[in-house]
Order: structure tokens, then C-alpha cells, then sequence
């Protein structure tokens, strides 16, 4: 998997001000001073990355008629799977802040091939308290026992599956509540079927360990039409919410 930078500036920000340590439930809520820290380390990978996200059989089981742009039934898009991992940091041996993904403790859904193209899953506040149980568990095992670990972000894997006779490119970025949007990339698409699999670190938005809020990536796919030679295109999004039943708005 592609390996990412966390910026000091972002996470000096971040855990300085709302980060929560889950070397022990009493600690949640501890502040740590990240001024001390002269670095910080390229996120690494703690465990077999292999499986984030398995293989999900046929790339598409049935296509989808783009029903607002005319009789293109080559067109089609899909979001097909979402997994989430935590991000936890600690300080090394050098006395330098270490973030990794911990990929053992994943939550992850599946999706049929059937159209839907904005799609997530959702931890509760119960759910999430399980997930920092398993943290808690994983680092009392590890080598990192007698360190201070904080949970900062969520690793987030998004898949897609597509088809299209003249694809393009599909753009994509991350995505985060209250926070603007992650840097854009761009991959070229050469095939006229199949799938597509995007991965980002994301930090928890500032302020919202304990409120409601959603990371993800979000994108979009273009290719041309072949029943008019124009551009056309499809947006996705596959989110993490977290705090599910704390939502503002219900």
C-alpha cells in the first residue's frame, strides 16, 4: 500500500488539542505537548496490510443504465467495499512521534455491484469504545506497552467498481468533517471494466473525538459517452461515521 506523510504542523495541531491516549481508559482525555518532538516518523503499517481489502470476486455483476444522461448502458459505477483501520501514535525510542496504522483491528462492509455509488459505515459510540478496547488490548501485547499511545485518524479504503467502452481518469480526495478537502489526485483508467482501489490517512477532525463526524474519500469518475462523444461522469464516496448515534441532526 501506498505509504503517506502525516505533517508535524497538522498533527502538532491535532493531538495537541484534542487527541485521545488509549493506553488506558482512565488516561482518555490526557493532552500531550508535541513541541518536544522534533519529528515525526512516515506512518508505518502494524500488521499484514495483505487483506485491508480483500478481493470481491467479479469486478461488476450487472450493469447500470445512467438513467439522467440517455441510453449509455456501457456506463456504470459502483462502490463496492469501505474499510477503516486506526491510526495510533507514540513515541519512539528517538524520542520521535511514531503514527501506524493498526490494520488488526479493521471494520469494514461490502456492497453489491448494483449502482450505488455513496455508500459507509458507521460505528456508534458503543462501537467505537469496542474499538479502543481492541487498541488497549493490541498495545498491552505489544512492544509499545509502557508508552503513551493516542488515537489520531483512521486509515479509510475505498473500492469502486466500474464500466465504461471510452473511460478516462477517475479524481479523488479525502474527506472530513468541518475540514476542507484533501489533496486531489488523479489516476488514469485504461480499461473498459474493472476495479479501483483508493486509500488515505485521515486525522479525526479537531474537537470531535466525542461528537459526531465522518472521514472518507470521495471522487469522481469520467469517461466518454459513446452515444454522443461527450464527457460524462459519476461522483462517489465511501465514509466512515463515527459517533453514529450522536448525530446532530436526528
Amino acid at each position: 500500500m501506498k505509504k503517506r506523510f502525516l505533517s508535524l504542523t497538522l498533527l502538532f495541531l491535532f493531538v495537541l488539542g484534542m487527541a485521545m491516549p488509549v493506553s488506558a481508559h482512565e488516561e482518555i482525555g490526557k493532552e500531550i505537548d508535541l513541541q518536544a518532538f522534533a519529528k515525526v516518523n512516515e506512518i508505518i503499517n502494524l500488521g499484514d496490510s495483505s487483506d485491508f481489502l480483500p478481493s470481491s470476486g467479479p469486478a461488476v455483476s450487472e450493469r447500470v443504465q445512467e438513467l439522467s444522461l440517455g441510453p449509455d448502458y456501457d456506463l456504470s459505477l459502483s462502490v463496492t467495499q469501505v474499510a477503516v483501520c486506526p491510526i495510533i501514535a507514540y513515541v519512539d525510542d528517538n524520542g520521535a512521534l511514531q503514527p501506524g496504522r493498526l490494520l488488526s483491528v479493521k471494520r469494514y462492509a461490502t456492497f453489491p455491484a448494483n449502482g450505488n455509488t455513496f455508500v459507509g459505515l458507521s460505528l456508534t459510540s458503543a462501537q467505537l469504545q469496542s474499538v479502543e478496547n481492541e487498541i488497549v488490548n493490541w498495545i498491552a501485547s505489544s512492544d509499545i506497552a509502557d508508552r503513551p499511545c493516542y488515537l489520531v485518524g483512521w486509515y479509510v479504503g475505498t473500492e469502486v467498481a466500474y464500466t465504461a467502452n471510452r473511460p478516462r481518469y477517475i479524481d479523488y480526495w479525502s474527506t472530513a468533517t468541518g475540514t476542507a478537502a484533501g489533496t486531489k489526485e488523479r489516476r488514469t483508467i485504461n480499461k473498459t471494466s474493472g476495479t479501483e482501489r483508493f486509500f488515505r490517512d485521515i486525522l479525526i477532525p479537531d474537537g470531535r473525538y466525542d461528537s459526531y463526524y465522518n472521514v472518507g474519500i470521495a471522487g469522481n469518475f469520467y469517461f466518454i459517452r459513446t452515444s454522443n462523444g461527450q464527457e460524462g461522469g459519476f461522483a462517489f464516496s465511501g465514509n466512515l461515521t463515527v459517533n453514529s448515534d450522536k448525530n446532530p441532526h436526528q
